[in-house]
């Protein structure tokens, strides 16, 4: 199935869960792309602003993109300023990251 999708499709709804369950991927894609509605775009937002940093850097990184494809993929366009901040708040959290967030957000 993942042979016949396209590298959008592919990035957005491809991940070590559904490449591994069909059933799994066909309903990823289709909550991806069976609604544009104020609905559907609300709980894409709403699981971009419940998402947290517990520690792990590249999962927070891999998480946040595949967040940035879904917002993408309904249509909905933060500009990377703004986003930036929410991005940084979080990664603040983390004493050994603290000093770099301060630094950037100081430095424009």
């Amino acid at each position: 199935m993942t042979s016949q999708i396209s590298n959008q499709v592919f990035l957005e709804c491809v991940n070590q869960d559904t490449i591994k369950n069909s059933n799994l991927l066909w309903t990823k894609i289709n909550e991806q792309y069976a609604s544009k509605r104020a609905i559907n775009r609300g709980r894409v937002w709403m699981d971009w602003l419940k998402s947290t940093y517990s520690g792990d850097l590249q999962e927070y990184i891999n998480n946040s993109h595949r967040v940035m494809l879904d917002l993408e993929s309904i249509n909905i366009i933060v500009p990377a300023e703004l986003l930036s901040f929410p991005i940084l708040g979080r990664l603040s959290s983390d004493p050994k990251l603290y000093q770099y967030i301060e630094v950037l957000t100081l430095n424009d």
